[in-house]
């Protein structure tokens, strides 16, 4: 998922609700919004991955100011109720303080408004931002009062503080990804690796190919990874956190990996006898057999690759 570094969950947003790519168009503007509502970013996203939602937002920014992340800024979010403003936008949706008009936001959400602005104008080349120009919002293209009253007042501060930042070239300081550690079963348990290269037997993937794997093993350096097999000829087993137990049966192939980190992207890939190495998937979904899980179910699973967003390389 292609973003800023100042995000720090990820809930992607069900494909029901936003259209991949951009129909070839340019990043031309940030877009603000307000949730009408007291909400975490987590909550925001959990509305996004209803099927039936029918809309969804690149960011969103919680009322105690945490960012996260529903929709890749290659991908179209539904947000701003105008197509050719959804193409051309990254839209941010900014949690109120408390309801009702004129629906203020915290100086935490503010602050983080700010500095996510900035990221994303210098990121896309969009140059300085200029109120009702590059820096849009929602009343601009559709019938509504969002982004309410409290922060189209707070534009003038906002375009000021965002613009000394990219003035300064002030991108947010980088945080080491966590790291992942991972080991596999194939009728006995095979060494930790921490690599993530499908040329390098040694360290770059957990497996030996031809050898079908029947569990799995994750930790990270920071955080926690959830994650969950599908049995050959079964079903899904339950999810597993960290090193707490493994994921699998250790009398029966394995032929679907799901995997998330609970800090960063987790990216991640597998090889199947029968097909060579899959695309790398960065979701959690066992219904989404595009970027959900890894993996073609009835084929069996002989090396796995781990690695976090911050080092992978995703197309």
């Amino acid at each position: 998922m292609v973003g800023s570094m100042l995000v720090s969950e990820y809930f992607p947003a069900a494909s029901e609700n936003y259209t991949k790519g951009r129909e070839q168009r340019k990043i031309r503007a940030v877009t603000v919004h307000h949730m009408a509502a007291r909400w975490t970013a987590k909550r925001l996203g959990e509305m996004f991955q209803n099927p039936s939602r029918k809309a969804s937002s690149h960011y969103g920014i919680g009322y105690k100011g945490e960012v996260a992340q529903y929709v890749s800024e290659r991908d179209t979010a539904w947000t701003n109720g105008n197509i050719e403003s959804n193409r051309e936008s990254v839209t941010i949706e900014c949690a109120n303080e408390s309801a009702g008009a004129p629906w203020p936001v915290s100086e935490a959400t503010l602050e983080r408004l700010v500095a996510l602005l900035a990221d994303i104008a210098l990121r896309n080349g969009l140059g300085f931002l200029v109120k009702g120009e590059n820096l849009t919002w929602h009343r601009m293209f559709d019938a509504t009062a969002c982004p309410g009253e409290y922060l189209l007042g707070k534009m003038d501060e906002i375009v000021r503080r965002a613009n000394e930042r990219i003035a300064n070239n002030l991108l947010p300081e980088k945080e080491e990804a966590p790291r992942p550690r991972y080991r596999v079963y194939i009728g006995r348990w095979l060494p930790d690796v921490t690599g993530a290269d499908p040329a390098d037997e040694e360290n770059g993937y957990a497996g030996i190919l031809g050898k079908e794997i029947r569990a799995v093993q994750i930790s990270l350096s920071r955080g926690d990874a959830f994650y969950r097999v599908h049995q050959k000829g079964g079903s899904w087993l339950p999810e597993v956190k960290n090193r707490e137990d493994y994921a699998g049966i250790l009398a029966s192939p394995i032929d679907g990996l799901m995997l998330r980190f609970s800090e960063g992207q987790a990216v991640y890939r597998v090889h199947t006898v029968e097909d060579g190495w899959l695309p790398p998937v960065t979701g959690y979904e066992m219904r989404d057999s595009e970027n959900g899980y890894a993996g073609i179910l009835g084929h069996s699973i002989d090396g796995v690759l781990i690695e976090s967003a911050d080092t992978a390389a995703i197309s």
